[in-house]
């Protein structure tokens, strides 16, 4: 709900080309370009209201190149938290 990544699969791991480990702690912000916390509080806000938001981004891959992806989120719980699954 913070915008970490808390697990990563080796697809992500793939399109991002981070290994998982260099995934996970990262912040969507990190993942993602043009994004601004105003822009990401809305969609958690989005998130809250109906437990899912499908949207379109441009992801920043870690060689600074752009692929565009359509995200569905849904909220659920991880670790006794509630978090969002992407």
């Amino acid at each position: 709900m913070k915008g970490r990544v808390l697990e990563a699969n080796h697809v992500a791991c793939e399109i991002f080309g981070y290994t998982r480990s260099k995934m996970l702690g990262k912040h969507i912000k990190d993942l993602r370009t043009n994004i601004h916390l105003t822009e990401f509080g809305q969609q958690i806000e989005k998130l809250k209201q109906t437990g899912y938001f499908i949207f379109e981004m441009d992801s920043l891959r870690r060689d600074g190149t752009v692929v565009p992806q359509e995200i569905n989120n849904r909220l659920i719980e991880y670790d006794g938290e509630t978090a969002v699954l992407s």
